[in-house]
């Protein structure tokens, strides 16, 4: 069987910003203007809350008039606590859950019943193991067959759900991103390609980029390499130790170090940093420890090359634009750069509610006077971030993704995901003015969620995604 749309599978390793209190303190200082006597009381309140009391352990009240960091050592790098989470979503917006605890020494269990789930329709999982109310849930989500991605068939590049695509080359596929099983409203079927996916690729550890169960879903153990980022140390903003977690599963995964090369079939792939969706764009950043670690990666192709930057940007320790510029002078010019556009600023905000406990009160003090005066800067990209790493890579194309999902074929009406974010094709006509009106050689271009970039002999052609067929709207020579 497979999990009906509606319903979301989840394996959570840690989930410390997902702490009941992580959210709601961060809130409390803001309505205080982060006052440092007021700030103190607000955290030893938690302590004494009448229903959810924070235990001591977690924070350290004594760190605001020190003007230090909050979170103490448990918070910051907690142990493992695996879980299994089934969320099932209604048609009002409301949202049930179960959620089962499990150690290291059912992981073949679970890697199988989460298969079952995820790739064969005809299956029929053991799920005697789990609470009756999880198979109850199952039972109750939406099975209205939704439009699926189309098949896969030339050498190009094709846009899925969120920072999902596919690059294609003559022989090889492979995956960048998947979380079908994480977002609700994204389709379930198999990848229709010949010869299946060959590798899939992680950019970082947020839930939105990284979805056990749709890697699972995708990824044979017996032909799939998985590539996942380094990460040193699990931490608050690392919670995933995606390496070991993916190996237990039983997948060949694999962990290359920035300025790496792997060879998946005829694709060459550089591995590159990742910075930026840091808790600070500039200034005192957090401990070394304490980091959102990620990968980009540069696909060579024998048609065509493409450098995948997800959410990456500008943080303390390094700036894409200069990775870019280092990638093309070392290894040539680049067909497509492929971007996110919404703007986070954190630590402020909300969609990573627990950046902020990774600061010193202090720090936190003076990024909120930024962040009160309008001039606090995103730790993503945007859209004048897109114009920096494009004026340093001089890629001839920049295509949008990593801005949500809103229907196959569907244009995105917020890049934000509901954050209020303008929408994707203003942002596109932004850019196209912005590059023309610099000199900069680089064509944006608008493609919604199951459109493709059909690369050949040296033609590039929008492929617009059509229900009953396929049609070209758009073509670029790459000559």
């Amino acid at each position: 069987m497979i999990v009906p749309n509606g319903a979301t599978l989840h394996v959570i390793e840690r989930e410390p910003e997902a702490l009941p209190f992580v959210g709601q303190l961060l809130q409390r200082w803001m309505a205080l203007e982060f006052d440092t006597q007021q700030c103190r009381r607000a955290v030893e309140e938690l302590f004494r809350h009448p229903a959810f009391p924070v235990d001591e352990s977690l924070l350290d009240a004594r760190a605001v008039t020190d003007g230090g960091i909050v979170a103490t050592e448990a918070l910051l790098h907690p142990s493992a606590d695996y879980a299994f989470r089934l969320r099932l979503f209604r048609e009002n917006g409301s949202a049930e859950q179960v959620t089962t605890r499990f150690d290291t020494s059912m992981a073949v269990d679970v890697a199988s019943v989460l298969r079952s789930l995820t790739g064969d329709p005809e299956s029929v999982p053991d799920l005697s193991w789990l609470p009756r109310t999880f198979c109850a849930l199952l039972t109750h989500g939406d099975s209205v067959p939704m439009p699926g991605f189309p098949r896969i068939e030339g050498p190009g590049i094709y846009r899925r759900e969120h920072g999902c695509v596919v690059i294609r080359s003559r022989t090889t596929s492979v995956l960048l991103d998947p979380v079908s099983f994480w977002m609700p409203q994204a389709p379930r079927d198999p990848i229709a390609v010949e010869g299946g996916i060959d590798a899939v690729f992680i950019t970082h550890g947020h839930a939105d980029h990284y979805s056990v169960p749709s890697v699972l879903a995708h990824a044979d153990p017996a032909r799939t390499t998985v590539v996942v980022p380094p990460v040193p140390r699990t931490s608050l903003l690392a919670p995933n130790d995606m390496l070991r977690s993916l190996r237990l599963f039983g997948l060949n995964a694999h962990a290359p170090e920035w300025g790496s090369s792997i060879v998946i079939g005829d694709i060459h792939v550089d591995v590159l940093p990742f910075f930026g969706e840091q808790p600070v764009r500039e200034g005192q950043a957090p401990h070394p420890d304490l980091r959102n670690w990620g990968s980009c990666y540069r696909f060579s192709t024998p048609d065509f090359t493409a450098v995948s930057l997800i959410d990456s940007g500008v943080d303390p320790l390094g700036d894409m634009a200069d990775v870019v510029r280092s990638s093309r002078d070392d290894h040539g010019p680049v067909d497509f750069f492929l971007s996110s556009l919404p703007r986070f600023h954190c630590p402020f905000f909300f969609g990573l509610p627990h950046y902020y406990l990774a600061l010193p009160f202090d720090r936190l003090r003076e990024l909120f006077t930024q962040f009160r005066m309008g001039r606090l800067p995103s730790v993503t990209p945007g859209p004048d971030g897109i114009v920096d790493v494009c004026r340093a890579g001089r890629p001839r194309y920049y295509l949008p993704y990593g801005n949500g999902l809103e229907g196959v074929g569907k244009r995105i009406g917020d890049v934000g995901m509901s954050m209020g974010e303008p929408p994707e094709w203003e942002l596109v006509s932004y850019l196209t003015d912005r590059f023309q009106g610099e000199g900069i050689p680089t064509r944006a271009i608008g493609w919604n969620p199951g459109d493709w970039i059909s690369v050949d002999r040296g033609r590039a052609d929008r492929m617009v995604y059509e229900r009953a067929s396929r049609s070209a709207e758009k073509s670029y020579s790459l000559s």
